[in-house]
């Protein structure tokens, strides 16, 4: 089982705090800081719930400590899971700065898996969005733009537009799979994947997709 400094240092590895962790896991803030005050004796089954987490945020627990997961794949499922996973584009792209690359955004799906916590992500983007450059390729026709106050936009050709969903950010490359009413995200960590990946986008970027003004 893990302890509480170990959860403390997860989140000084994360950037995250105590409230933010609390919040996202539906607890308290004040019952949440209890724990660490000793005040409240923390349950096992919520331990396991807050190790899971931040498994998945790519924290692995060693013996007396934490480190970031070495080049382990990290997977999002379902609606807490997708939101956990703009949480870390979000922090990501907060420390690094840097290229954000979207091929096929699917704004109805996000829309619909991310509900109001979408404008809380936009609003938290827009604050930032000096420190890095977002581009976005669509299916032609899709003028569906959610991020146009901080995204580039351009469309690629209908007649050769695959379905597939990815991000690039930092030196992450992330795969989304929506099915039926579910999300799955499989995001890698490696500098030389992310950037052969954000390699072959730049040139459908510059080669083939187009500006949507220019059809």
């Amino acid at each position: 089982m893990i302890s509480l400094q170990q959860i403390d240092a997860s989140l000084g590895l994360l950037g995250l705090n105590r409230t933010k962790l609390a919040e996202t896991l539906g607890i308290k803030p004040p019952t949440f800081n209890a724990y660490f005050r000793g005040d409240n004796e923390i349950s096992a089954d919520k331990l396991s719930l807050i190790e899971q987490h931040l498994i998945k945020q790519g924290i692995e627990f060693i013996e007396g400590g934490v480190r970031i997961a070495p080049n382990k794949p990290i997977e999002f499922k379902g609606k807490q899971g997708f939101k956990d996973f703009y949480d870390d584009i979000y922090n990501t792209v907060s420390k690094t700065g840097g290229d954000i690359c979207l091929y096929n955004a699917v704004s109805d799906l996000v829309g619909g898996f991310l509900g109001d916590y979408l404008n809380l992500h936009m609003k938290r983007m827009i604050a930032i969005k000096d420190t890095f450059r977002f581009r976005v390729i669509l299916e032609e026709g899709d003028d569906a733009y959610l991020g146009d106050n901080y995204c580039e936009y351009k469309w690629y050709p209908k007649d050769s537009f695959k379905g597939n969903h990815f991000y690039v950010y930092g030196n992450k490359v992330a795969f989304v799979t929506f099915k039926n009413d579910d999300v799955s995200v499989v995001v890698i960590s490696n500098d030389g994947v992310a950037q052969a990946q954000k390699e072959l986008y730049d040139l459908v970027w510059e080669r083939i997709a187009f500006n949507p003004d220019d059809k």
